[in-house]
């Protein structure tokens, strides 16, 4: 199942938040959306999952209309930033809750939260507390709820940001296992380039409720469409300089200490003298042993 988001606005108390958004994700594909807090991309999340109705546009699962859907009829599994699991139930009860509220026998219910659990790798903790789970495991709790009800789509809004680095860097690679195994599209929001570039097939850069690139992570590193996204994405150095010559894709520019460098250009490149800002990244940097 693919997703198509259509021309999507929405504005907060006369704000705009979400600028026209179009955005298709193939099926099968694990898709970044990534910029600073308040870009909009939660919003274009919740938009997605049907928690909030656009002023404009359209949401189409596989070809179908679910703008004015709920969510529950929406055949989505999401996990939120904070988890927001149930305390007063336990790891077994909070993966089977949506099952129950889809009217699932007790007996099948069992039987697919145990499977959910064992996929996250919290077999045997089912009947734990959620205030006796760690939060590595509750991650793991939220996760498991989310493909308990076999999703056409998974939505994942920074699920790793309340975690320690080492073990955000270890569920980067069980989550990316998982979405594989499911084979179902996966929008993830974060403001984390190392957790986009890892996980993502391709990315979208936001800003300010617009989307300013769109492709693979290699695309947008090497690629990036304009200084926001160069900035956002990867490490850079800028340098000024000064248009010598150009040539398609290419550019040669003298610095203010006269040394000439050549640089990849995107789009129509400027005329000869044109003040110019070069980003150098650290992967771009080759050094040779002198003979």
């Amino acid at each position: 199942m693919n997703l198509l988001l259509s021309s999507l606005r929405v504005s907060y108390d006369g704000r705009p938040v979400l600028r026209g958004l179009d955005l298709e994700v193939a099926s099968g594909e694990f898709f970044c959306l990534l910029g600073p807090s308040g870009c909009g991309k939660t919003t274009a999340l919740r938009v997605t999952a049907g928690f909030l109705r656009p002023d404009e546009g359209r949401v189409l699962f596989g070809g179908r209309d679910v703008t004015g859907e709920p969510p529950h009829r929406r055949d989505v599994g999401m996990v939120f930033q904070n988890y927001a699991l149930f305390p007063h139930l336990d790891a077994h009860e909070n993966v089977a809750f949506g099952l129950r509220m889809r009217g699932l026998p007790r007996r099948e219910r069992a039987a697919r939260a145990d499977e959910a659990l064992a996929r996250v790798g919290l077999e045997g903790l089912g009947r734990r507390r959620v205030h006796e789970l760690s939060g590595g495991e509750q991650q793991r709790v939220a996760l498991a709820r989310a493909i308990v009800v076999r999703p056409g789509l998974l939505l994942l809004d920074e699920p790793l940001s309340n975690l320690d680095a080492r073990l955000r860097l270890e569920l980067r690679g069980e989550l990316l296992r998982l979405q594989r195994d499911l084979g179902v599209p996966a929008v993830y929001v974060t403001h984390d380039q190392e957790d986009a570039i890892f996980l993502s097939d391709r990315l979208a850069v936001m800003r300010d409720g617009a989307l300013l690139q769109v492709g693979t992570p290699e695309e947008v590193c090497r690629r990036p469409a304009d200084p926001f996204v160069a900035d956002f994405v990867g490490r850079t150095a800028a340098l000024q300089g000064a248009v010598t010559e150009t040539a398609p894709g290419r550019i040669r520019a003298t610095l203010p200490g006269g040394d000439v460098v050549e640089a990849t250009w995107v789009g129509p490149a400027p005329p000869a003298g044109a003040p110019v800002t070069l980003l150098l990244r650290p992967e771009g940097i080759r050094a040779f042993a002198q003979r």
